[in-house]
């Protein structure tokens, strides 16, 4: 049913009664921080659904005052709001003054935590899956309407309410037919409270990504002209090795240049001549400008602000990944890449960056009661320096294999690490092996539980699926180990979050083990101590959890605390 101002009270009310509401936006584009707006909103209550219709061009809208007047049944805390990828939706409200709500469950999350391999957990895509093409009947008519005007999805703004509602309407009744399968596969996976834990994280991540992170906008200005200035004279420097210009972006054209197979970082680096390091060095300043800088200057608000996108369903392991920009894939610190030094914090406040201290080496341990390596741990040696006296090899060996074991590296891939034999590698690993034969057991028993189950389960409770053709049972140790490792940040974060006072903590960013926090100065002292405190609370790890903590006015020029 489409809302209109005389049957706006009528529907409020029905609302009203509802515990359980179902909602999902059409939008005039995909950004809202850049400007796209809310067009419509559709809602299921009960058995009943309705479109609240805003900015179609063509009219039938309700007035946008009315969007205020809905707001407060959109966020009220007796509720719990359903929708498929909602934290799109919830950034959208927000924007237009609807407070987050506090609670909500996803479908899109549900649907990952039970085929994290799918690639395509698109609403339409499920529908069709589990309930048949007709699913998706009112999009077909809608794209027909679509098509006839020569629009796409992206223009549905441009259609009358009339055209869009039907479509809208289904979106949140398959929403709640979806909820209800995925509740039932859930609960018998035992994994529906997890569920919702998860729902409750995506909240929090939504308030990050509305926070935003501040940016340096002199720096980035003066960093982009550096990089733009760099690109032309390495790119000179190139024509004159050459003899006449190249293209040192072009795979094909930089391996004819130099006589190699492939034109790879890896490959660049052991040719060790001038041409080849001309090369990555033009790469390097032309990533920087064009991963960073410019998308930096094109995506920030009017506050100075990027808004990135963290993605809770882009990682089999559970592990967020970030995009426009990525700033999981800032290189660390040079002469190149001062991208960190862009990122400062907010005035009044202080950067702070929390890590756990070779998170992915002590959940290790723990899972395969690596009774050596634990005591190391215990102990607060250098788990390195001891590891290497223990086997018998150098420090920087023994720091590679105690990062990459947990992986199930095999001699090859040692090999190609360290630039050594294949030999000297397997004399390596059989070495370590011996000392610590935890973690070959580890691997092989994940692997045996992965084949035989059909599934390994992290400490959390949630679940690695291996299903489909060829599942890759090898990984099982390294998607228990990094999966663990990220339900222990996101449960950390959760408890910050709850437990802290959020207006002098907020926390703008997370990469792998780490957290970036804004602290208001003053409360440095009070609050970091407190942060380091449930970061480390692990009961369920027998291993002990050490958390490092770095402060500074940017991300860039931190300094240990």
């Amino acid at each position: 049913m489409i809302v209109t101002t005389e049957n706006f009270n009528t529907t409020i009310n029905c609302l009203a009664k509802r515990d359980l509401l179902f909602v999902d936006l059409e939008t005039t584009g995909l950004e809202p921080f850049l400007g796209d707006k809310i067009c419509g909103i559709a809602v299921l209550a009960g058995d009943q659904s309705f479109y609240f219709p805003f900015r179609h061009i063509v009219g039938g809208n309700l007035p946008l005052d009315y969007l205020g007047k809905l707001a407060p049944y959109l966020s009220d805390p007796s509720k719990t709001y359903v929708g498929h990828n909602y934290k799109f939706d919830l950034k959208f409200l927000h924007k237009e003054g609807v407070p987050l709500p506090a609670k909500i469950l996803d479908t899109l999350i549900a649907a990952h935590m039970l085929d994290e391999d799918s690639k395509n957990l698109k609403l339409k895509s499920l529908g069709a899956k589990f309930f048949g093409k007709e699913a998706a009947e009112a999009e077909s008519v809608l794209d027909d309407k679509l098509n006839l005007f020569g629009y796409g999805k992206g223009d549905m703004y441009r259609l009358p309410a009339t055209d869009v509602a039907p479509y809208a309407e289904q979106d949140v009744v398959l929403t709640a037919k979806l909820l209800k399968r995925f509740e039932g596969m859930l609960k018998q996976e035992n994994t529906y409270e997890l569920f919702k834990s998860v729902s409750e994280f995506e909240l929090l991540i939504t308030q990050m990504e509305l926070y935003g992170i501040k940016l340096d906008v002199d720096k980035v200005k003066s960093n982009l002209v550096e990089a733009t200035s760099q690109i032309n004279k390495v790119g000179f420097k190139i024509r004159d090795m050459r003899g006449y210009a190249i293209n040192p972006g072009s795979p094909i054209q930089v391996q004819k240049w130099l006589g190699i197979p492939d034109s790879t970082s890896r490959t660049l680096e052991r040719l060790n001549r001038d041409e080849a390091r001309a090369v990555l060095e033009y790469r390097a300043w032309s990533k920087v400008k064009n991963t960073y800088y410019s998308p930096f200057l094109k995506r920030m608000d009017k506050e100075h602000c990027i808004h990135p996108t963290f993605r809770m369903t882009g990682t089999v392991s559970g592990r967020l990944s970030c995009s426009k920009p990525n700033l999981h894939a800032v290189p660390r610190k040079s002469e190149i890449y001062k991208v960190k030094d862009c990122i400062i914090a907010r005035e009044g406040f202080t950067l702070a960056e929390i890590d756990y201290s070779q998170a992915e080496i002590r959940v290790g341990s723990h899972y395969a009661r690596e009774n050596k390596m634990l005591d190391m741990i215990r102990a607060g040696v250098d788990i390195h320096t001891a590891t290497a006296k223990e086997v018998g090899i150098d420090r920087f060996i023994a720091k590679t294999l105690n990062f990459s074991i947990i992986y199930g590296i095999g001699a090859t891939a040692l090999a190609e690490n360290l630039n050594i034999s294949e030999k000297d590698a397997r004399k390596y690993l059989d070495k370590y092996n011996k000392q610590f034969p935890g973690f070959r057991k580890l691997l092989y028993d994940a692997q045996n539980v992965a084949k035989n189950r059909g599934y390994i389960t992290m400490y959390s409770g949630r679940r690695r699926h291996f299903t489909g053709f060829e599942p890759p049972y090898h990984k099982a140790i390294s998607y228990l180990v990094q999966g663990s490792a990220s339900e222990m940040l996101r449960s950390s974060m959760c408890r910050i979050w709850n437990e802290l006072d959020r207006d002098v903590v907020r926390m703008v960013l997370t990469v792998h083990d780490s957290i970036l926090f804004e602290i208001k100065k003053g409360y440095e002292d009070e609050v970091i101590p407190q942060i380091l405190r449930v970061m480390n609370d692990q009961p369920w790890c027998s291993s002990p959890i050490k958390s490092d903590a770095d402060v500074g006015e940017s991300w860039g020029t931190m300094k240990p605390y």
